[in-house]
């Protein structure tokens, strides 16, 4: 029967598609893997890829749409020459979904461009190594399985949480009627840090896992998802005994801790005393001599 032999045909086409892209996956040798959002101050961002970068590692750029084009093609041009640097450019609107988007994009793409990395790890491109990528690596060397995040519980009844999730609705934040967790019984809802090393095997659950992709239209429209989705699926996960609730950054917060403060020289003594492998905020027009400092200390 003719339907049959097309079925026959399409099956074999399909099996053949599979081999050679297996074929064509390169040679399994990537270690980490870094996904970096960036707006603003280029040399800044330059000097973070170029402190971090090795040859053994992917590095995922995000630079958001609304900067300027002139920013995007510098750093575009600057590793142009850099065969595991990818750089995207699209929205990311702060509070919205795009900032999980893109996250999840980077992860997406790092599964299928190889097989050996052990952690995903993100970054803005106001943060800083603390650490050498040796040191880094041969840390979590020791512990592929394990992910490090930050978040916490928020009981029903907590006066916080009604906070917790909210939808858009024409462009104003409104109240959702339905808490999440009111609907999805048997799960607990976390929030926190976006900021996140995530193992491997964390990030192919949160890709292909049937809970995530069931949570995913929900978060879409939650209020600043980028602090509730990974935590949540991590508080979910079913290897819970491989999440460390400690996201290796250090941050230091003001103004009702609304905001991260900007770290200066000042700060040095503080951030050198952490265990953390990265610090966060720093803007070379406010004090270039701290990153100054902090490179020339690992490399």
């Amino acid at each position: 029967m003719l339907w049959l032999k097309k079925l026959r045909n399409i099956k074999k086409n399909l099996s053949l598609t599979k081999r050679q892209d297996f074929k064509k996956w390169p040679e399994a040798k990537y270690k980490l893997v870094y996904f970096i959002a960036a707006y603003k101050n280029a040399e800044q961002l330059i000097n973070l890829v170029k402190t971090i970068y090795r040859s053994n590692n992917l590095y995922y750029l995000n630079i958001d749409k609304k900067s300027p084009i002139v920013f995007y093609k510098k750093i575009k041009a600057t590793f142009k020459n850099y065969p595991n640097i990818f750089i995207s450019r699209s929205f990311v609107t702060w509070g919205k979904w795009d900032q999980v988007g893109t996250a999840l994009s980077a992860i997406q793409k790092a599964l299928m461009t190889d097989y050996a990395w052990t952690h995903f790890i993100n970054l803005s491109g106001q943060d800083f190594p603390l650490k050498s990528q040796e040191e880094i690596q041969a840390e979590l060397a020791k512990q592929p399985q394990i992910s490090f995040l930050e978040g916490e519980y928020f009981p029903k009844d907590h006066n916080y949480a009604g906070h917790l999730f909210i939808s858009f609705l024409n462009n104003h934040f409104t109240k959702t009627l339905v808490r999440v967790d009111k609907v999805f019984h048997e799960l607990k809802f976390y929030k926190g840090s976006q900021w996140m090393i995530l193992s491997r095997d964390f990030c192919e659950y949160i890709i292909n896992g049937e809970l995530p992709n069931k949570l995913k239209p929900l978060f879409k429209k939650i209020y600043i998802p980028d602090e509730s989705y990974f935590v949540t699926l991590a508080a979910n996960f079913p290897k819970k005994e491989n999440i460390i609730w400690e996201n290796k950054r250090f941050i230091r917060w003001t103004q009702g801790w609304a905001h991260p403060h900007i770290l200066t020289k000042k700060d040095l003594p503080e951030i050198l005393a952490s265990q953390a492998y990265f610090a966060r905020k720093f803007d070379e027009k406010k004090d270039k001599e701290v990153l100054d400092y902090l490179r020339l200390r690992i490399l």
